[in-house]
């Protein structure tokens, strides 16, 4: 069994660099609760770490191109955060509202976002689990959560330190969109999305 915790804490921080830098760029965002980001990465990652599971139990593997549709998702959210930036930016007199996304709406953009950015994920969660016995499966499941949690941690660490945070928190807010649409065409063009509904010519 310490060979299975072993190979599954190299699968996750393998799958889950470019989420650690989708987590810096949530919690540098004062308009975003951080326990609210947590509870969004935890809902994301469940969801992931489900359908690996039905999938290894069906033995069927879902093709990274239906995962890499999800990448509109990022996409959307990241324009909206523009527009809502254009309107701070437009109306500068205005006192500074809470977000219009509130508790709720952060919770359902950070799981949205880990989703759409997960196809990689299930990719090598499959086979993983697809191997491993039942207490095995419930031992990495564990780990999965501890180590969802240490990320959560660095990340909001480092936007807290006392010389490293402040870059993150004044331009946290403005290059976030920036991430999360980037992180949604790279998802769809990597997961061949994007190829697979272009027109082919016969």
């Amino acid at each position: 069994m310490l060979e299975s915790i072993a190979i599954a804490a190299v699968a996750f921080v393998s799958t889950n660099i470019d989420d650690a830098f989708v987590l810096l760029a949530f919690f540098s965002d004062p308009k975003m609760p951080p326990a609210a980001i947590v509870v969004g990465q935890y809902l994301g990652f469940a969801a992931l770490v489900a359908a690996a599971l039905i999938c290894a139990a069906l033995a069927l593997a879902i093709p990274d191109r239906y995962i890499g549709y999800l990448g509109v998702l990022p996409v959307l959210i990241g324009a909206k955060q523009l527009m809502e930036l254009r309107r701070a930016n437009l109306d500068s007199t205005a006192a500074p509202a809470k977000s219009a996304s509130g508790w709720t709406g952060t919770v359902l953009a950070v799981a949205t976002v880990t989703v759409a950015n997960g196809g990689d994920n299930i990719a090598v969660y499959v086979p993983m689990f697809a191997r491993q016995t039942p207490a095995a499966v419930l031992a990495i499941c564990a780990l999965f959560a501890a180590l969802v949690a240490a990320w959560c941690i660095a990340a909001r660490a480092l936007v807290g330190h006392p010389q490293l945070g402040a870059p993150f928190r004044r331009w946290g807010r403005r290059v976030t969109p920036f991430v999360l649409i980037a992180l949604g065409c790279y998802i769809l063009i990597e997961s061949g999305a994007i190829a697979g509904a272009t027109f082919k010519p016969n």
